[in-house]
């Protein structure tokens, strides 16, 4: 189980989840997560070694672009269903490859998902107006957590955009470096070396994806983490680690100087956090961009779809009548 480590809810979803195999009378199912030290021993004798975590590093961004890519042509296919079916196969190009002879399975695997995503046809002569979806990570990438909020856009009539699970996961370790760096914090070498290493092997692997994505047509090179923070510096310093941090303010920025003028920052009731760095970044954002439409969109257990469909109705229409 993929979490993060920090104040986010991530970090408590595994210890529920042994809780309940406990319960349930399954103490000896192990679970197995990153964390790079098991706290609430977990899953004892297991921990993830640096080549589990370089292969991590550098499949993230390949599965990044290939979503990219997909949301770039799903709106304009010419035959409906052939993105899906097409970032599918993709897909298994680059975990198999993975799976079969790791990094290097996953490049030759990553060239092959290139060339089936420029098999597609597609025309996007009349270019859709585009949304960027950023927020808590649980909502942003589970659509049965957002109420299938990417497709439902989709069908508005909106080209979407994602925020990158690849930042997510740098972000542990760019914070943690900035404090250290920064305030001059005294933590032990070995963490010091880990959180740089960590630095330099996204660094790596993004600039490996992006020589081979370059060969399709649509790509775009990823902003890195270091660009993302400069620019939420005025507003969220990168030393800040609550919620998503510098991640929301940054993607927006981001987008917002390539021409999207429309901002949806998804919250969940359960993520504090997010509900403080979501709603109190939107007054500086829109200093800078006062045309910029940002809907601070706010989940709880009981919200139903017809509260959210009201708020989003109110974006779509601000969006075709501007």
């Amino acid at each position: 189980m993929a979490k993060y480590v920090g104040d986010c809810r991530l970090t408590h979803y595994s210890a529920l989840l042994r809780k309940a195999l406990d319960d349930a009378g399954y103490k000896n199912v192990p679970i197995l997560t990153n964390d790079e030290e098991d706290h609430h021993n977990i899953h004892p004798g297991f921990h993830m070694n640096i080549l589990s975590s370089m292969r991590i590093a550098f499949g993230l961004p390949m599965i990044d672009v290939l979503e990219e890519l997909l949301r770039k042509i799903r709106p304009y296919e010419l035959e409906k269903g052939s993105a899906d079916r097409a970032f599918e196969r993709a897909m298994d190009e680059v975990i198999n490859g993975l799976r079969r002879s790791g990094i290097r399975g996953a490049k030759k695997g990553f060239k092959k998902a290139i060339e089936i995503m420029k098999e597609i046809p597609y025309d996007r002569s009349k270019r859709r107006p585009r949304v960027l979806i950023v927020g808590e990570y649980l909502l942003n990438f589970h659509p049965g957590a957002n109420h299938d909020i990417e497709k439902y856009l989709e069908k508005n009539g909106f080209e979407i955009i994602e925020a990158r699970m690849t930042d997510v996961i740098q972000k542990t370790y760019f914070y943690q470096d900035s404090q250290i760096r920064e305030y001059h914090l005294n933590r032990p070498l070995a963490k010091k070396v880990w959180f740089r290493t960590a630095d330099m092997a996204f660094d790596m692997a993004h600039e490996l994806t992006d020589r081979i994505a370059a060969a399709h047509p649509l790509y775009e090179r990823a902003g890195r983490i270091e660009e993302l923070a400069e620019k939420s510096d005025p507003i969220i310093p990168r030393t800040f680690d609550a919620g998503e941090g510098i991640l929301i303010p940054g993607e927006i920025l981001h987008h917002a100087e390539k021409g999207c003028r429309a901002f949806v920052i998804l919250q969940p009731f359960g993520c504090l956090p997010n509900h403080v760095v979501g709603r109190g970044i939107s007054k500086k954002l829109k200093e800078k961009y006062p045309d910029a439409q940002i809907l601070p969109l706010d989940y709880d257990p009981d919200v139903s779809f017809a509260n959210i469909e009201n708020r989003l109705q109110m974006l779509v229409m601000n969006i075709k009548g501007a």
